[in-house]
């Protein structure tokens, strides 16, 4: 049954504990549902800023000791690099004028904007200043022409670090080696920039010797401007070789042109052509007439032989200018007369008649005559023709001839021009090549230099401490990056409960209370005690402290049994809390049998699960407590009861669990309404018999005969009984020893019980030392416990 909320019996929650716990215990301490799935990672992805401050502050000495190994380490890596003198200069690249003894014409640099002063020609000087090959000119020349000399010993700290390195034997062993030691310092260092929006370039370098960081940047300008200087001759050689080839050939060409004008004149007679004369000959105007001729005469062959072609076909008669000249109109009239006489005669006489015979005769006669006519004339048509066709054969023979001659002048008139054009063009090439050559040959001669020193290097005594400071720097770093990660590892895997709430956030099950440390219960009884035997207490004083005080110092209550032997006390209130969160479940959730487990030993699990057992008899409720740690059991040392014969003893029997009486099965203790059942004899195989049908018996045996069934079970970390114990109990109360359970363990117990389908009522935070309440706040809740009228 649930118990009344107004029941007298009912143990309140203390106040300090209400407010310790806050609102994640109020949500949680009348919930016992089941847990949720528990994610160590989101838990640990929940941690604050303060929780990793704080994991630093734990181990704060590690974090010390990384930062000295990474410094030193850092020094180390610094101490074999020589200290550097930094040395600078400045140059101006100047445009050149391009059209200067026509420059461009005749170097070809120049035409492609070599010289200019534009940004990408800046760019491209900047690429030649930091070229390798540029450097080992430098470097080499310096060899050969520097006289050795040895670092400065430096003022201040870098004669300090000078002496560390001399005493770590990274000094040069010479002189020469120490010159050398500058000069690839200072060629590997060696950097030219431009400077934004100006022609100016800086060039900078760092050298073990001052003098021979600003000797390297001196030669480097000599030899980048000697450089320049030799390309630009070398181009101008190449150009004018070029330009002399070029003219030899040319002039090897007008002569053979010459040469061939010279033979095609003598060949084919034509010296009287002059360059600016065609040829004009009688055979061209005898050309030019036959060609008149000859389109009139075929016109004239075109006509006659049309007209010839329409007589024969047609007849003469189709062509009125042949009929005006001829006999046939006449013969055509006459002709038409006599028919009509004929035509007359015919309607009076017959054909036989004489004078129709006569008429007949005459017609014969007419038509034979215009016969005869009409074939004279197409005699005459085609003689006209023929006529026409030999003139205008003759004509285009002659057409031809003439054709030909012509044409044979032209040709020759036409190579000769082709030969003279090539000549003077030959000529003209030849010149020009030669006025290219001349300019050439002056363009060379005369210097081009477009770079001018603007600051001349001089040697810095200041040493330059980078490399120090950088390597000491990365090594502080280096050794604190590496001691908070290290940290970070170690509080993740070492990660604690601490403080109410923490289960709640990482398990996901309810708080059910909190108990505080015993070490302040035993603090404030051994003061008491010792101040109640030096008469520094009031001599009113009764009941529990004078009981204590006539202890001896080293005796006094014990916390297994603190609910019973210190009623008015902090750690006995904190428990009585813990079961009032227990029985304010609901109805039905109300558990009777209760597992109560740890995740490792010395969590304090008896010790929570005896003051429990004394709570819940301290109501009025008939109470069992089994011992069900066989391995190692410790209730009957708590309650001084025999454990001669306890709950191995039964699970090895045969006899059923019924016939067992209740005082055979379970001992009364000292504790009224409160009966142990102690462990027995060990056994070997105990979570065999623990996981039988035997014990799920006994325990519904208890079930029947007890109100609240408290069962203590080994670490589930160790053993696997109590997840057995767990599954036929009413739920399992999970103990918590703040600053020693890791949270992992604490996460795997309640996976594991979760996958067992085990119900998990909660978890109980032992041993805490609440903050701000010390062995004085202590005292006084102490002395109002002792005082309060109960």
């Amino acid at each position: 049954m649930r118990p009344d909320d107004n029941d007298s019996r009912l143990p309140a929650i203390p106040e300090w504990q209400d407010q310790q716990l806050g609102a994640p215990y109020q949500t949680f301490r009348g919930s016992a549902g089941p847990p949720h799935e528990p994610s160590y990672a989101e838990h640990l992805g929940s941690k604050t800023l303060h929780d990793y401050l704080h994991a630093f502050l734990q181990r704060k000495w590690l974090l010390v000791a990384f930062l000295l190994a990474g410094f030193i380490a850092g020094l180390a890596t610094a101490v074999p690099k020589p200290l550097t003198y930094a040395a600078e200069t400045t140059l101006e690249i100047q445009g050149l004028n391009e059209s200067f003894m026509n420059l461009n014409q005749v170097d070809p640099a120049a035409a492609a904007g070599v010289y200019s002063a534009s940004a990408a020609n800046i760019n491209t000087q900047i690429e030649i200043l930091n070229s390798n090959s540029l450097r080992q000119r430098v470097v080499e020349r310096l060899e050969r022409e520097m006289i050795p000399t040895t670092p400065p010993a430096g003022t201040g700290l870098a004669a300090a670090f000078n002496q560390l390195r001399n005493g770590f034997g990274f000094a040069p062993e010479s002189p020469v080696d120490a010159m050398r030691e500058a000069i690839r310092t200072a060629g590997s260092s060696r950097r030219a920039r431009v400077q934004e929006g100006t022609r100016i370039i800086r060039i900078s370098c760092d050298s073990t010797i001052p003098e021979v960081g600003a000797e390297f940047l001196s030669v480097m300008v000599a030899e980048y401007t000697e450089q320049g200087l030799e390309n630009r001759a070398r181009s101008a050689r190449s150009t004018n070789q070029w330009l002399d080839n070029q003219l030899q050939d040319q002039k090897n060409k007008l002569e053979e042109a010459e040469t061939r004008l010279k033979d095609f004149v003598a060949q084919a007679g034509v010296e009287g052509l002059t360059q600016n004369e065609q040829p004009t000959t009688l055979a061209s105007s005898r050309l030019a007439q036959l060609q008149q001729e000859l389109a009139a005469i075929q016109a004239e062959r075109i006509a006659r032989q049309s007209r010839y072609e329409i007589a024969a076909s047609k007849g003469p008669e189709a062509l009125p200018e042949v009929m005006a000249g001829s006999l046939l109109p006449s013969q055509k009239a006459k002709l038409a007369d006599l028919e009509q006489q004929l035509a007359v005669l015919t309607t009076t006489f017959t054909r036989t008649h004489p004078k129709v015979r006569t008429v007949l005769t005459q017609i014969d006669e007419v038509k034979k005559g215009m016969e005869t006519e009409s074939v004279q004339i197409l005699e005459r048509l085609k003689n006209d023709l023929d006529a026409a066709r030999r003139r205008e054969q003759l004509l285009s023979s002659s057409f031809k001839s003439e054709t030909g001659a012509i044409q044979a002048q032209a040709d020759v008139t036409l190579q000769y021009n082709l030969l003279r054009r090539e000549v003077e063009s030959n000529r003209q090439i030849y010149n020009n090549i030669l006025q290219q050559v001349n300019q050439a040959g002056i363009a060379t001669a005369v210097p081009t230099q477009n770079v001018r020193i603007v600051d001349t290097p001089a040697p810095s005594r200041l040493a330059s401490l980078r490399s120090v400071y950088i390597g000491g720097g990365l090594g502080l770093m280096t050794g604190l990056l590496v001691g908070c990660v290290l940290a970070v590892m170690l509080y993740q895997g070492e990660q604690r409960f601490h403080k109410p709430g923490e289960p709640v956030s990482v398990l996901n099950v309810p708080e059910l209370g909190v108990i505080p440390s015993n070490t302040l219960f035993e603090s404030t009884t051994r003061l008491q005690r010792l101040a109640n035997r030096l008469r520094f207490v009031r001599g009113r004083e009764e009941g529990l402290l004078e009981a204590t005080a006539k202890m001896p110092i080293g005796q006094g209550p014990r916390v297994e049994l603190i609910t019973h032997e210190q009623r008015p006390s902090l750690v006995a209130e904190s428990f009585r809390a813990v079961l009032t969160s227990i029985l304010f479940a609901p109805q039905h959730l109300q558990p009777k049998i209760l597992t109560i487990t740890s995740a490792n030993p010395q969590d304090g699990k008896s010790t929570v699960t005896s003051n429990l057992a004394i709570a819940l008899a301290d109501m009025g409720r008939r109470v069992l407590l089994v011992d069900c740690d066989l391995r190692k059991p410790r209730q009957h040392t708590v309650f001084t009861v025999d454990n001669s014969w306890g709950l191995s003893d039964i699970l090895l029997e045969d006899k059923p669990v019924s016939s067992y009486t209740l005082s055979a099965l379970a001992r009364e203790s000292q504790i009224p309404g409160l009966s142990v059942v102690t462990s027995g004899a060990p056994l070997e195989s105990a979570t065999n018999h623990i996981h039988s049908a035997r014990f799920r018996d006994l325990l519904d045996r208890f079930r029947a005969e007890f109100d609240y069934v408290l069962i203590d079970t080994p670490p589930l970390m160790l053993v696997p009984d109590a997840r057995v114990v767990g599954q036929w109990s009413d739920g399992v109360i999970l103990v918590i020893r703040a600053g020693q359970t890791l949270q992992a363990d604490a996460l795997a117990v309640a996976r594991r019980l979760q996958e067992d389908g085990t119900r998990i009522l909660g978890t109980i935070l032992n041993q805490w030392i609440p903050p701000g309440l010390g062995r004085k706040n202590y005292q006084k809740y102490y002395q109002y416990y002792r005082h309060k009228d109960v």
